[in-house]
């Protein structure tokens, strides 16, 4: 991915404002605001969001519980090969996928581990 032309310092101050954590060193903006989200994007899918309660907008995995459940999330990276680890240090016999959790019944947000040991992900619609 490279770095997005297109971004413009009130893109960047609303990340800032939403993610307050984010500063203009620790973070690049390398897309455009796209119709696919978090979850989709470390699935490898940037065609369309990944939402069980967005359908017929949004897609979702068949025979996965209709919920954004931390544990239903587990459930399709784990259909799709994954194994939980124990850290999120960069080791490069695995390709890593992080899932924050806002509560037990409801994810927050899906990052993905670059080679580098850096972490992408795509903030929603943002």
């Amino acid at each position: 991915m490279g770095l997005c032309e297109d971004d413009t310092p009130e893109q960047r101050r609303a990340l800032e404002k939403t993610f307050k954590k984010l500063s203009s060193t620790n973070y690049r903006v390398t897309s455009n605001a796209a119709s696919y989200n978090c979850l989709a994007y470390a699935a490898g899918d940037t065609r369309v969001p990944w939402d069980p309660i967005g359908e017929p907008f949004a897609y979702w995995p068949r025979r996965v519980p209709k919920n954004r459940k931390p544990s239903t999330i587990k459930l399709i990276f784990a259909r799709q090969g994954f194994k939980p680890r124990a850290d999120g240090s960069l080791d490069p016999a695995f390709e890593k996928v992080a899932i924050l959790s806002v509560s037990e019944n409801e994810y927050g947000h899906v990052a993905i581990q670059l080679p580098n040991g850096s972490w992408s992900s795509k903030l929603g619609r943002l």
